[in-house]
C-alpha cells in the first residue's frame, strides 16, 4: 500500500476494476463504525439545509453560523469549507476539529472509514497530495464509473452545494467519533 493509503494505491493505478472502475472500498459492517452516527448524519443533514447559500448574498449568516463553531472568519475573503463543516458540527453539538483547515479533518478527534458512507466527511487535496491546501465536503455518493464524488459542501462554487470531484483528488474519508 502506498503512503497515501489505498486511496494512493487507486490513484497510482495499482487497482484495476476489470469492467466498471470503482474505488476499491473495503466493506467492514460488522465493524461499530460501519455507519456515520447520529450526530454524523445530523450534521449532514444541517448542511442539506443550507443547500442554495452564497458567501456574498448570506454572507453575515454564514459568517454567524461558522462563528457558532468558535472560528471567526469571512466567507467572502477567506475558504470556508472547513469552517462550514465545524459549523454543521457545533449546529447538532458535536465536537469538529475546531481548525479552518480542510485537512484538519483527517486527524482527531475524527475517524478514518475505509467504507464512506452517506453523510461522512470526504477530503480532497489541492495544488499537490503533499501541500497543506485541501477541501473537506460531506460524502454523498460516488459516480457510477467510479471516478467521481459527489460532496456536498461550502465554498463549492462559492456556496453551499452538491458539486462532483475527481474521486483521484481523494485524501481520506472520516467521521465523527
Amino acid at each position: 500500500m502506498s503512503a497515501f493509503g489505498w486511496i494512493g494505491d487507486w490513484i497510482s493505478g495499482k487497482f484495476r476494476a476489470s469492467s466498471t472502475p470503482k474505488p476499491p472500498i473495503v466493506i467492514r459492517s460488522s465493524s461499530p463504525d460501519a455507519s456515520p452516527s447520529g450526530l454524523q448524519f445530523a450534521a449532514y443533514k444541517e448542511a442539506r439545509s443550507h443547500i442554495g447559500w452564497e458567501e456574498n448574498k448570506n454572507r453575515a449568516a454564514l459568517r454567524d453560523f461558522i462563528a457558532k463553531s468558535g472560528i471567526k472568519l469571512d466567507p467572502v475573503d477567506l475558504p470556508w469549507c472547513a469552517a462550514y463543516a465545524n459549523g454543521c458540527c457545533a449546529a447538532v453539538g458535536a465536537h469538529g476539529t475546531g481548525s479552518a483547515m480542510a485537512r484538519s479533518f483527517l486527524g482527531s478527534p475524527m475517524k478514518r472509514t475505509y467504507d464512506p458512507k452517506e453523510g461522512d466527511f470526504v477530503i480532497f487535496w489541492r495544488v499537490s497530495p503533499t501541500s497543506e491546501s485541501g477541501h473537506v465536503a460531506f460524502f454523498v455518493r460516488f459516480s457510477a464509473d467510479g471516478k467521481k464524488v459527489l460532496a456536498l459542501g461550502g465554498n463549492q462554487n462559492n456556496s453551499v452545494c452538491e458539486e462532483w470531484h475527481d474521486a483521484s483528488r481523494v485524501i481520506g474519508f472520516t467521521r465523527l467519533p
